[in-house]
């Protein structure tokens, strides 16, 4: 979640080209609307419509009590991951990065 800006001035041609990878990921930017509390999912609002959140799969939980960082209601993130159908919960949007653009507090 850290971004590093070169100059574009200062940098030398070395005769090859830089190819990024593919990337399968879709981000998807909006509030926080709900949190649940001690769990794995939160709400997010994106201006279109409301999608459930699941951050199960990150190594940190931002949901819980522990660690550096908490997501909570109002905060603006951004969410990379990808759609699944979850056979009892229907559509959810399963998290494998978040980065909170602003915070609420």
């Amino acid at each position: 979640d850290t971004y590093f800006y070169a100059s574009p001035i200062n940098e030398e041609n070395f005769g090859y080209d830089v190819i990024s990878p593919s990337v399968k990921d879709t981000v998807i930017k909006g509030t926080i609307t709900s949190v649940d509390v001690g769990g794995d999912e939160f709400m997010l609002d994106t201006g279109f419509q409301e999608l459930t959140v699941e951050v199960d799969e990150l190594v940190l939980n931002p949901l819980d009590d522990e660690g550096y960082r908490q997501l909570d209601v109002g905060d603006r993130v951004s969410v990379n991951g990808q759609i699944d159908n979850d056979l009892f919960e229907g559509r959810v949007f399963e998290a494998d990065y978040v980065t909170t653009l602003q915070s609420a507090s």
